[in-house]
Parts: structure tokens; C-alpha cells; sequence
């Protein structure tokens, strides 16, 4: 979206003929409200892949406190987006005023309140990547094989593990856009937008046939 907007796609609500912009309000609101999930669902086919590649390892039987832990941290993460996006329809009361502003009909909660949720709920994302990426860690440490093997198994863990730590660094960057995005719903800002800062780790595919092969 960002980069589509920085090559000319679409215009900023300023831009916009006054008939337009309630129209353009009403349409990134949708927007915002169910593009997060885009980051939240495809961790539970990530978790559920990460279960069946580790479920007949030797260590799968010594790790059976932490089995929970990448289920709990998706569902975890899947209610926290829900509220931000029940938010995002109920932050205004009527719902109306969302796209109209029309003055003295209505009145919206501070702004402050979304940017503290998109931040909290980008922090919870980026940890439960971290979670993801560290729990078949725990799988390859115990393996009776040469530390150097090891390290090639759980490489492309520590470069999902790098991704996330990185994500969260760039959360600070989101304060002034999202401080943005109240005053003008259609705005870009920085190099990439809200959505897109975060990183999921998807590099532990590197390994599964390694893996498979010493559970053989």
C-alpha cells in the first residue's frame, strides 16, 4: 500500500473533492480494521507447522511444559488484534462521525489511545515471533549431534530471531505516523507503513528436511 501511494497511486483526504472524503474515511477504516489480522493468522498455520516438525523428536518428551506455549501466544495475539479492531469501529460515537466529522454531531475518544494499542499490539506480534522462532530452539539444543551441525539447523531460527528483534526496534518509528494517520486517514509515512514494519519470521523452512532426517 505504502509503495503505491509513494508512485502516485491515490491521493491525500486534502486532495480530495469534500463529497469524497467521507467515502475515502468509511474505506480506510475497513481497511485498517481487517488488514490486521494479515498478521496474526498465518501464525497459526506457522505454529501448527512447527508442531507436527517437532512432535516425534527425542526432546519433544522433555519439553512437554513448553508445548503450549506457540498455541497460547497465537490465540494471545488473535483476541488482542480483535479488540484493536473492534476498536477502530467504536472509537467514535455515532460510528457516523467516523467519516462524516461533521461538527457538533458526535465526538471521538483521544487519539492517543489507537496509537498505544497499534504499539502494544506490534510489540505483542513481534514477541510472538519470537516466540515461534525460539521454541524449536529448544528442540535442536539437546540433539546428540556436533555443535557445528546444531548451528547450521538453528541458523535460519536466529536469522527469524534477528527479524524480530529488529521489528520491534522500528516500532519506535511508528509514534509520528500514527499520530499522522489521525489527523489524515489516507496518509503514507517513512519508508514503509504500520502494517508493514513488522517482519514474521518464516526462515525456519530452511531446515525441515535436516531436521526430519536426524528424527529418522
Amino acid at each position: 500500500m505504502t509503495i503505491a501511494i509513494s508512485h502516485g497511486l491515490g491521493r491525500k483526504i486534502d486532495d480530495l473533492p469534500p463529497m469524497d472524503k467521507p467515502a475515502a474515511r468509511r474505506w480506510s477504516l475497513i481497511t485498517v480494521s481487517t488488514i490486521c489480522f494479515n498478521f496474526v493468522l498465518p501464525k497459526f498455520s506457522f505454529a501448527a507447522f512447527i508442531m507436527r516438525l517437532v512432535r516425534n523428536s527425542k526432546t519433544s518428551g522433555q519439553l512437554k511444559a513448553l508445548q503450549s506455549w506457540p498455541w497460547v501466544s497465537c490465540y494471545l495475539s488473535l483476541f488482542y488484534i480483535t479488540v484493536v479492531a473492534i476498536w477502530e469501529w467504536a472509537q467514535c460515537q455515532p460510528l457516523s462521525y467516523q467519516w462524516n466529522l461533521i461538527p457538533d454531531t458526535g465526538y471521538c475518544y483521544p487519539a492517543r489511545i489507537n496509537v498505544g494499542l497499534a504499539v502494544s499490539s506490534s510489540i505483542l506480534s513481534a514477541t510472538v515471533d519470537l516466540v515461534l522462532v525460539l521454541y524449536p530452539l529448544f528442540h535442536i539444543i539437546p540433539l546428540q549431534m556436533p555443535t557445528r551441525k546444531k548451528l547450521l539447523a538453528g541458523s535460519p531460527l536466529l536469522g527469524g530471531l534477528a527479524a524480530s528483534t529488529v521489528s520491534i526496534v522500528k516500532i519506535v518509528h511508528l509514534f509520528s505516523g500514527l499520530a499522522e494517520i489521525g489527523r489524515d486517514p489516507t496518509c503514507k509515512f517513512g519508508p514503509a507503513s504500520a502494517q508493514t514494519l513488522l517482519t514474521n519470521p518464516r526462515l525456519t523452512r530452511g531446515y525441515v528436511r535436516h531436521l526430519q532426517a536426524r528424527q529418522r
